[in-house]
């Protein structure tokens, strides 16, 4: 009599890595026609609304195409990533023209802080996200703001010296020392050298620059000697020779001896 077929046995995670697998299969058949979607006019457009400042669902629905089409484009385009990056840069320096800029770093030269400057200038505050990601990006702009961070230290010089000679309200009415003026004068010194050493580490920092001038003599043959000589007591120990005499300042080379 024949043996029975054993039935097959379908286990939970069989079931799990099979439907696993169909998925993945799905998403890449879903990538290649997300990318199939996209034209060249599709794709100028989307760049267009970036450069004007939308997000990539306000510019995947101005192409007339889904978000996930510019997302599987990307993917398969690596040159789109820098012409994305561009136009997102373009857009910041529309929100940012040189103009304004300058105007905002001359009040930080001058001393205000940052959200300051902008509040003097008329900027509102959740306005300055769009230029952090302006100097994160643009590099020549990211200098021009550290020259202003560096004039903003030569100011803070200057206003330490005021600050220092200010002693009008130093002393109460009673003639005692005015304690809270006086803590309050060294923690506005003392935060303005910490950043005037951070900003301008060279000229303002905390640091010892140590300078050596002359000439510095080695006598590399005496040093050759010594360590001969360390090894050749290492191996007398080792074989019970006596070790053999090597006079300061003589190098042994191929069994000659040469003085130094």
């Amino acid at each position: 009599m024949p043996k029975a077929a054993k039935p097959l046995l379908v286990t939970a995670g069989s079931k799990q890595h099979a439907s696993s697998g169909t998925a993945k299969k799905r998403k890449r058949v879903a990538l290649v026609s997300e990318k199939e979607n996209m034209t060249l006019l599709r794709w100028q457009k989307v760049v267009e609304a970036i450069a004007h400042g939308a997000d990539r669902k306000e510019a995947a629905k101005k192409a007339g195409i889904s978000k996930r089409t510019i997302d599987a484009y990307l993917i398969s385009n690596v040159s789109a990533h820098s012409q994305l990056r561009d136009a997102q840069l373009l857009h910041l320096r529309r929100a940012w023209p040189t103009e304004k800029v300058e105007k905002l770093l001359v009040r930080i030269a001058l001393g205000d802080t940052l959200p300051i400057a902008a509040e003097k200038l008329n900027i509102k505050r959740k306005e300055l996200g769009g230029l952090y990601r302006l100097l994160l990006q643009d590099k020549a702009m990211r200098k021009w703001y550290d020259d202003a961070r560096v004039l903003q230290a030569e100011t803070f010089a200057d206003q330490i010296i005021d600050i220092a000679d200010d002693s009008g309200n130093d002393r109460l009415e009673n003639g005692r020392i005015n304690h809270e003026v006086v803590n309050r004068s060294k923690i506005r010194v003392d935060t303005r050298k910490w950043l005037m050493g951070s900003y301008v580490k060279r000229r303002f920092g905390d640091h010892k620059h140590v300078e050596h001038s002359g000439d510095i003599n080695v006598n590399h043959a005496v040093i050759l000697s010594g360590g001969r000589k360390r090894v050749e007591m290492m191996h007398a120990k080792r074989t019970g020779q006596a070790p053999k005499k090597v006079e300061p300042g003589t190098v042994t080379i191929e069994g000659e001896a040469q003085t130094a």
